[in-house]
């Protein structure tokens, strides 16, 4: 079958098209026909390597995010390490991830504004500087919470 030339199948009864795509990373992608939107079919490998890729991508890049890690790695150990329940070790290793959650979706957010626009527009400057704050507002919401355990738990 040619590139680009649609191709008719059945699908529950009704004719849909068939098109082959070439998807960014050199690899052709049978695309389903679902009314206003393509869908690849789904892997869940295939999109755990693209999540891995993510992740590299920024721990290589962002700076920020390389402190973070280090950070959530080295309490991770002092978490295990102090005389607490297992429940009160899991939250404070939980506390810390959601900075690394926030931190990702920062630097998607910063990507994003980067790739629709090169200039200086003020409403991208808002978008970054809104991204931020959440990472600022996730980290003081990590150190309340360890600050808060370790004072509850030092008695």
């Amino acid at each position: 079958m040619e590139k680009g030339i649609p191709k008719k199948r059945k699908f529950f009864g009704v004719k849909r098209e068939l098109r082959i795509f070439k998807c960014e990373r050199g690899k052709f992608q049978v695309m389903e026909d679902k009314g206003k939107r393509m869908k690849p079919k789904y892997s869940f490998f295939k999109n755990f390597s693209y999540a891995r890729e993510g992740f590299v991508e920024v721990f290589k890049k962002e700076r920020a995010f390389q402190i973070e890690v280090f950070f959530v790695a080295f309490f991770s150990i002092v978490a295990f390490v102090l005389p607490y329940p297992l429940w009160a070790k899991m939250f404070l290793i939980a506390s810390m991830s959601v900075v690394l959650f926030v931190e990702l979706l920062n630097s998607a957010i910063e990507r994003v504004v980067d790739m629709i626009t090169d200039e200086y527009h003020e409403l991208a400057k808002y978008a970054k500087d809104a991204a931020a704050a959440a990472v600022m507002i996730s980290i003081f919401f990590s150190v309340l919470v360890w600050a808060g355990f370790i004072i509850y738990f030092w008695r």
